[in-house]
């Protein structure tokens, strides 16, 4: 009779958590359908609806993992993502469903943190855990390792698969840039600006790859069914003058950063607007280059010293043929992704050193090429301007020789390089005397390859003489200026 009355007692409980499955499952279905059109953080409210109405349902860990999911691929979108993952960790010690979960994120997470670092492989191999059995977001992770450490093959394929397992999922768009990166490195631009495209119709927000419709815009000038009219990339040149600046004396160096230009000038750092308007003006003597971390740290280079962010400028030494030597002849600087540092002296070669606590820094000669510019693509190729200034040559992180950049003739002269520019995709900017030629660096079968993609023949205009700097915005705008000249020309 006892366990009769048990039975009569936990069937009804029984029945009730079976019809809140049901519930949450549909509530979870309907979200996700809806996922895309309505955006995610819609999604993100749902999900929290449905969980908060049946804490306790079987179903219910799938919409805390898919919000952490969010938040991972879309940094930022969850606001109080934080909170939320220790809310999620102080539940899971009761809820065997619950701590799986928690595991796959957790090791989602340190995959991530590591990617974001430039170093996807200490943390890879957590990817091979038995959480994961099931799921496509270990996959997804995978599939970033394979793009970021250059196996295009196989993250294309990944990503297919990926879209393939769940075609209307609203957490594609990630898989969708990985598409277009693959084939942007291996010089399809069409098809990677439909990748790019698909990825916004999933989700306008930015990806862990940054903003997707800045991506778009720049793919577009090589992307669209006719050349445009400027050197077949560009639609329209504007020149205005920088207004308060009385000629620059000598421009070494010109970069983009969050919507800003920054030029080094020989006694000041000019932070300009993309119309030439003069945001800030300081002075800065002896600085020969300029770099800006990802995480926006500012570094300035002597031609014998760095400053760190610090304020100070500290001298530099490396070990050279067995001995310390004090670097004297420092031209250029460039930081990758991992935050190392990468510089050019004119006559010992190239150092790389990562920052240290202490505001320190120690160097590692990486090659022993004679140059004056250094550039790092977000591959982590290195561009070096050779000291003749006739070619340019791309080396691996470890010094290793890629390939050989000599821009063509427009004059029947061999043209001498003033400076070049990289942008967020796979395109290199070079600035001679007569022009700007545009190229492509491909991922080949041979290895990377350079192939021409536009050039802007420079008459002789009065904003067109004396240029010696440019930089690439984010969607593909290019500035340039001179020496002697307070000319800004804007190429859109």
């Amino acid at each position: 009779m006892k366990s009769v009355l048990r039975v009569l007692i936990v069937l009804p409980l029984l029945f009730d958590q079976a019809l809140a499955q049901d519930r949450v499952q549909v509530q979870y279905y309907e979200a996700m359908a809806s996922g895309s059109a309505e955006g995610l953080p819609a999604l993100v409210r749902k999900l929290d609806a449905a969980a908060s109405a049946f804490p306790t349902a079987a179903f219910t860990p799938r919409l805390h993992e898919i919000i952490q999911m969010i938040a991972l691929l879309h940094p930022g979108s969850v606001p109080d993502q934080a909170a939320r993952f220790q809310a999620v960790k102080a539940q899971a010690a009761a809820n065997p469903a619950l701590a799986r979960v928690l595991r796959r994120l957790e090791i989602l997470q340190e995959y991530y943190a590591a990617a974001a670092k430039g170093r996807p492989e200490s943390a890879a191999a957590g990817l091979s855990e038995g959480v994961f059995e099931g799921s496509v977001l270990g996959m997804q992770a995978l599939a970033d390792a394979a793009l970021r450490t250059r196996d295009y093959a196989k993250a294309g394929a990944m990503a297919e698969q990926i879209i393939e397992a769940d075609p209307y999922s609203p957490l594609l768009a990630n898989a969708y840039v990985i598409l277009g990166f693959c084939d942007m490195y291996r010089g399809n631009s069409p098809a990677a600006a439909r990748h790019f495209q698909r990825a916004m119709a999933v989700s306008p927000l930015p990806t862990i790859y940054g903003n997707t419709r800045e991506y778009l815009s720049a793919i577009y000038r090589f992307a669209r069914p006719s050349p445009a009219a400027i050197g077949e990339v560009f639609d329209e040149v504007t020149a205005a003058k920088i207004a308060g600046i009385q000629g620059l004396k000598d421009p070494r160096a010109l970069l983009f950063h969050q919507d800003q230009f920054f030029l080094v000038d020989r006694e000041q750092i000019i932070t300009l607007a993309p119309d030439g308007k003069v945001v800030e003006a300081k002075p800065a003597r002896k600085i020969e280059d300029l770099a800006i971390s990802v995480g926006g740290k500012f570094y300035y280079l002597a031609d014998d010293a760095i400053d760190l962010g610090t304020g100070t400028l500290t001298p530099l030494s490396a070990t050279i043929a067995g001995k310390p030597k004090m670097l004297k002849k420092l031209r250029s600087l460039a930081v990758d992704e991992r935050g190392d540092i990468f510089l050019l002296d004119q006559d010992a070669g190239l150092f790389t050193g990562t920052p240290n606590a202490t505001g320190t820094l120690t160097l590692t000669a990486v090659a022993p090429v004679r140059g004056r510019l250094v550039k790092v693509d977000r591959r982590g190729n290195l561009y070096i301007l050779t000291q003749d200034q006739r070619s340019i040559t791309v080396l691996s992180r470890d010094g290793k020789q890629l390939a050989s950049l000599a821009p063509a003739s427009s004059t029947g002269k061999e043209p001498s390089i003033e400076y070049f520019a990289l942008d967020a995709l796979n395109h290199i900017y070079i600035l001679d005397s007569t022009s700007i030629q545009i190229y492509a660096i491909n991922e080949g079968s041979a290895g990377l390859e350079g192939v021409k993609a536009g050039v802007i023949l420079l008459d002789p205009r009065p904003q067109y003489k004396n240029l010696r700097v440019l930089a690439v915005s984010a969607t593909g705008e290019m500035a340039v200026t001179g020496k002697n000249e307070d000319n800004w020309v804007l190429f859109r």
